[in-house]
This record gives C-alpha cells, sequence and structure tokens, in this order.
C-alpha cells in the first residue's frame, strides 16, 4: 500500500499555486497524487480510498466532477470534509483543497 498526504493545487517546480480556483487546484492535486504514486509503483486507478478537505461547501458538486473524471471505476472511497482554512504555506495565498489518498501497488 501507499499513503500520500497533503496534496495540494502546487506546481511542483515552482511551489506556486495553479490557477484556475477549486478546479485548477484540485486537478493539479491529483497531478501530483499521480506523480507520486507513478515514483512509488501505483497510479490513480489503484487508489482505494481518498480524504478531500475544501475551503466552501459550493464547490462540492464540482469536487465530485472532478473526482468522477480522474479516479477509475469503481470509485474510491471518500471522505471530506469542510474546514475554515487550509494552511497556505509558503505564501499568504488561498488553497482551496487538499487531497490525501491511499493506493494500492503492483
Amino acid at each position: 500500500m501507499v499513503w500520500v498526504t497533503a496534496q495540494a493545487g502546487r506546481e511542483p517546480r515552482t511551489g506556486e499555486l495553479v490557477p484556475g480556483g477549486i478546479e485548477g487546484q484540485l486537478n493539479q492535486a491529483i497531478d501530483n497524487l499521480a506523480a507520486i504514486l507513478d515514483d512509488c509503483g501505483s497510479s490513480l486507478d489503484r487508489v482505494v480510498r481518498t480524504q478531500i478537505m475544501y475551503t466552501d461547501a459550493a464547490d462540492e458538486e464540482l469536487i465530485d466532477a472532478v473526482c468522477a473524471r480522474r479516479f477509475g471505476m469503481p470509485l474510491p472511497v471518500r471522505t471530506a470534509w469542510g474546514v475554515k482554512f487550509l494552511a497556505a504555506e509558503p505564501g499568504s495565498e488561498l488553497v482551496r483543497v487538499q487531497i490525501d489518498c491511499v493506493a494500492g501497488t503492483a
């Protein structure tokens, strides 16, 4: 099993949050998960569980849609909850979403 934690919508080379609001950040966070999983001999289609923290309840339907597009069927089990804020390290920009996952390996 592979556990990947605390992926936000940051471009790995620069550490900067990507544009595009919640959708851009969630897609980048999932791209980051995919790269880490690949390095560990796994992939998004082997994800069995995700945890997603988000800062705006109005984004729930968009989160559902992005996850449905990005993860294979059957969709992984997901726990999601709203939080007041997510750490904005290294700068003061607004982190809108963060995702963790557990995946199997080959």
